[in-house]
């Protein structure tokens, strides 16, 4: 594939998820994500409804994340929040897994929930999240194949709140457990344009990534590579 900006920010899912954001911080954050062309742009659930009327008209999608950041909410209560993001406009849905079942190792449990989801999201994109920091290298399989059978669209690394990076091994992982029967969106500390092209180079085709990240690696993009490169 050819990489360069208008191509990467097309893969970019920007995102602003502190507890200390504010609402005009989450308009100029929208503001950018537009003006940007960055694919999704996902703010705390409390103004999923806001930034989706900012995006509106746009080719950029609001997003709705639910369950973060520890995933143990009951499955009605996530069901309930994708019912939200979706009345408020969101194209699509973040979720984490029950973190506290994969580790109990009920895969039944994991694929219910995600079957539920699914079927919450109404036809959106749905992208579930697990984790991969926090899990050993089986974890990871098991829970990529059983997500991947339940029907998710995407597996997805991690929240981002964790103290350690997601790594192109954990990427490697999840795609050696699910081969091309699922996407996968990386995310989670990734802060370089290596990284990035070794996430490409193993199909990854989105990435979770703060704005100031995101700008960092395009900058990067733009200077090493002014003309693109194939990847």
């Amino acid at each position: 594939m050819w990489l360069d900006d208008s191509v990467l920010r097309g893969m970019i899912e920007f995102t602003l998820l502190h507890n200390t954001d504010t609402v005009d911080e989450v308009r100029d954050f929208a503001r950018k994500a537009r003006e940007g062309g960055f694919a999704t742009a996902y703010v705390m659930p409390c103004f999923s409804g806001l930034v989706a009327r900012e995006l509106a008209g746009s080719a950029t999608k609001a997003g709705g994340a639910v369950a973060f950041p520890t995933g143990a909410e009951p499955m009605e209560i996530k069901e309930a929040m994708i019912r939200h993001h979706v009345s408020v406009g969101a194209g699509e849905i973040d979720y984490v897994i029950n973190l506290n079942q994969l580790k109990s190792g009920d895969y039944g449990y994991l694929a219910e929930e995600a079957r539920r989801i699914l079927a919450a999201a109404q036809g959106r994109p749905v992208k579930a999240i697990i984790e991969v920091t926090l899990l050993t290298e089986e974890e990871i399989r098991c829970a990529s194949r059983c997500l991947m059978e339940a029907g998710v669209d995407y597996i997805k690394t991690g929240t981002g709140t964790q103290p350690r990076p997601t790594t192109v091994e954990h990427v490697r992982l999840i795609r050696e457990a699910v081969g091309e029967g699922c996407k996968i969106k990386a995310a989670g500390g990734i802060r370089s344009l290596d990284t990035v092209i070794d996430m490409l180079k193993l199909g990854v085709t989105r990435f979770g990534i703060s704005w100031n990240s995101a700008y960092a690696i395009l900058d990067e993009l733009r200077a090493r590579y002014p003309e693109g490169v194939e990847i």
